[in-house]
């Protein structure tokens, strides 16, 4: 028996006890969706159901942001979207500059059509040659700068921005802009040995250097920059008291006044599976009534002499009574579920000012507003006749000159149904 007793009491730990995962909820500005993903299974989309189970640990994360357009604010929680400090070229694009000088020197072949450049001299000639490849090189550099800067202005102008083809992007223009940085590095390497012809050549591309690298290099470090990591860490709600989790979204346009207020967007992640205890009031109809009486007067004749005496009858005051109380819910939370289940228990005032108390069942309507429908068991003091006495309108007594009817208090039992309203907000944790 003993055996048997602690199988069943660990089968029933194991069916309640469950493995703590963590739930992360995607928005999707782009979308306008969210979709949940667990730690242990590919997401689905299909889901998109606002709760999860009560030991889970919970992740929000948003996705789809702009940073070159918004500035963001999740659960009260700023997030910087760019470095505080200016970040080197170099430094982005793990020594992109120190790459691009071994290439050209370990393949000096790299750039066939810059061969004619090897055995030039400072004549006509050599002079024409450089400046047509700097001028093909400065058209190569105005051509990006022109490029990347109108990108940037359609990542301002955009409301959201999708991460994996803002990833292509980012990483063409910097693949561009790297040969860009190989063939000029290759014409001062052919030169470096004639003082007059690099000296001619760093004449002609100073557009470059005081114009459209400072652009293309400013505007990728802002895009190299860019942050999309944005969610919570994990929020972990097991064993709280608590309906949701609330999720609050800001952002605001970059650069706008602190008086212009954000725009604000609030996500309620209920939960689910766990035990929830709330309280609610209303008004009850009760089974369980006093009795009330009524008396006859009747004589009696005794020995010749008569006698006043009287009969008693049960008033009829109905089947149900009315009364105001409030009950304590015990339910298993359902998540989104509008409509919850619970185990109830509380007490009663009635009109006669008698308390009675209350055992039952109840549904649950709605989420942020919830209305309770219940009714079960109800238990208290009644008033009844007393005993030896019977109220059946024949039985002659004697009640006294005040004629009284003599009752008693009995504790019994009837059933009850009411109505409550839960006047407290659900208990969400922000």
């Amino acid at each position: 028996m003993k055996k048997l007793f602690l199988s069943g009491l660990m089968i029933c730990s194991l069916l309640i006890t469950r493995a703590q995962n963590t739930k992360t909820f995607f928005l999707s500005l782009a979308k306008n969706e969210i979709i949940q993903c667990n730690s242990s299974t590919k997401c689905d989309p299909k889901e998109n159901k606002l709760s999860f189970c009560s030991n889970d640990l919970v992740v929000f994360h948003l996705k789809d942001v702009n940073p070159f357009k918004y500035d963001y604010v999740l659960n009260y929680q700023e997030k910087n979207y760019f470095s505080n400090s200016e970040i080197g070229i170099d430094s982005i694009f793990d020594g992109l500059l120190e790459s691009v000088t071994k290439e050209v020197k370990n393949n000096p072949e790299a750039a066939k059509d810059l061969k004619e450049l090897e055995n030039i001299k400072y004549d006509s000639l050599g002079i024409s040659k450089i400046k047509k490849h700097a001028k093909e090189l400065n058209k190569q550099y105005a051509e990006l700068a022109y490029e990347i800067e109108k990108y940037s202005i359609r990542l301002a102008s955009a409301e959201v921005i999708n991460e994996d083809e803002f990833k292509i992007s980012r990483e063409t223009y910097k693949n561009v802009y790297k040969n860009a940085l190989e063939r000029e590095y290759s014409i001062r390497e052919i030169l470096k040995n004639k003082n007059d012809l690099i000296d001619l050549f760093e004449k002609e591309i100073e557009i470059v250097k005081i114009k459209h690298k400072p652009t293309i290099e400013g505007i990728l470090s802002s895009l190299y920059g860019a942050n999309f990591y944005l969610k919570t860490l994990p929020i972990d709600v097991n064993g709280k008291n608590i309906d949701a989790i609330e999720i609050i979204v800001k952002r605001r346009l970059k650069g706008a006044a602190d008086a212009i207020p954000p725009e604000t967007y609030t996500y309620n992640l209920w939960t689910k599976g766990t035990l929830k205890i709330d309280v609610s009031g209303g008004i009850f109809i009760t089974s369980l009534l006093d009795r009330e009486y009524i008396t006859s007067d009747a004589s009696i004749e005794i020995d010749g002499q008569t006698f006043n005496r009287k009969t008693i009858s049960e008033k009829n005051v109905g089947n149900y009574g009315f009364g105001f109380g409030t009950t304590t819910h015990v339910y298993w939370t359902l998540g989104t579920s509008k409509i919850t289940p619970s185990f109830n228990f509380g007490a009663l005032l009635t009109s006669n000012q008698k308390f009675q108390f209350l055992f039952g069942g109840s549904l649950i309507f709605g989420k942020m507003e919830r209305v309770i429908l219940q009714g079960g068991l109800t238990m208290g003091s009644v008033s009844r006749l007393g005993n030896g006495l019977r109220a059946d309108g024949t039985t002659l007594y004697d009640l006294g000159s005040n004629g009284i009817v003599p009752t008693v208090n009995q504790f019994n039992f009837g059933h009850y149904f009411g109505i409550t309203y839960n006047f407290s907000k659900p208990k969400i944790q922000n």
